[in-house]
């Protein structure tokens, strides 16, 4: 059975390694930086394992399956350097962005977060003993996340239907984490609105060190068929800006990892930011 199970691919991480698959790492809590293999990075013990006696691998297998199709889609797009890609090639990537997006720890937390949120609004109605649904006291957060994740058709249409714009960088570049697929606000949404997938105006993943993928929401005269079917992509050519947003994004969104190519250590900046430790922010809102 394997126990070692990585929540960022291997194949990944390793466009952002060294010819000894070797990564630079910035760790949040400890603020320590080091090197480590490809094979040792996002790796967490028994974390997709599921309680089913035939295969209790079944949900990695699948993430494998998954992972083998995106791995050469990455090679036609960083390799091949093919441009728009076909219909299912767009498919497919879309359903490794959706899976990559879900299968972090840090949504396993927020199962666990909205949990405790949903309690304490049930408390806030001035009741001094809160009987909680049978549901929400069983809930397992390992099997909603697991559940949750594999839910690709409510979240691969909000990497599909959108414009993919394909940004090459010649003298910048990237680095990932391992929340590599970050979500930015329209700039004009206000500062409590939710984001999500859904949501999101932008959403960025960086591909390699030298390749961005920003995928754009339509607007509101724009025909989401023409997206759909990789009518709007296009590759861009990278600047200084594009490239401080990629890499902002990833250092914010980071739970507790930057990766990095060994090389680009300067892209780190000299003060960390402290490591995720929760994924919503709640608020009883204001009082009656």
């Amino acid at each position: 059975m394997k126990r070692g199970h990585h929540t960022v691919p291997r194949f990944y991480l390793d466009r952002f390694a060294n010819d000894d698959h070797q990564l630079g790492v910035a760790r949040l809590s400890s603020k320590k930086r080091f090197r480590l293999s490809t094979g040792n990075a996002s790796v967490m013990r028994d974390f997709y394992n599921v309680d089913l006696r035939d295969n209790p691998n079944a949900v990695e297998d699948l993430l494998s399956d998954i992972e083998a199709d995106a791995a050469a889609v990455f090679r036609k797009v960083l390799v091949d350097r093919s441009w728009p890609l076909r219909g299912h090639e767009r498919a497919i990537l879309a359903t490794f962005l959706a899976l990559q997006r879900t299968r972090t720890p840090s949504h396993r937390e927020m199962v666990g977060e909205i949990r405790d949120i949903t309690i304490r609004a049930l408390k806030t109605m001035g009741r001094d003993e809160v009987v909680l649904p049978a549901e929400l006291r069983e809930m397992d957060s390992k099997s909603v996340h697991v559940q949750s994740m594999l839910d690709i058709e409510q979240y691969g249409p909000c990497f599909f239907d959108r414009s993919w714009q394909l940004v090459q960088f010649r003298r910048k570049r990237l680095l990932t984490s391992d929340a590599p697929v970050c979500l930015v606000a329209h700039p004009d949404a206000p500062a409590d609105a939710g984001l999500g997938v859904g949501s999101a105006w932008v959403i960025l993943f960086p591909m390699s060190p030298t390749v961005g993928l920003m995928m754009i929401a339509p607007g509101g005269d724009d025909e989401t068929t023409d997206f759909a079917h990789g009518r709007a992509d296009a590759v861009l050519n990278g600047s200084t800006y594009l490239a401080k947003l990629f890499n902002q994004n990833a250092i914010d969104g980071a739970r507790e990892f930057i990766f990095h190519h060994p090389d680009d250590g300067d892209l780190v900046p000299d003060r960390l930011p402290p490591p995720l430790t929760t994924q919503l922010n709640w608020s009883p809102g204001p009082p009656q």
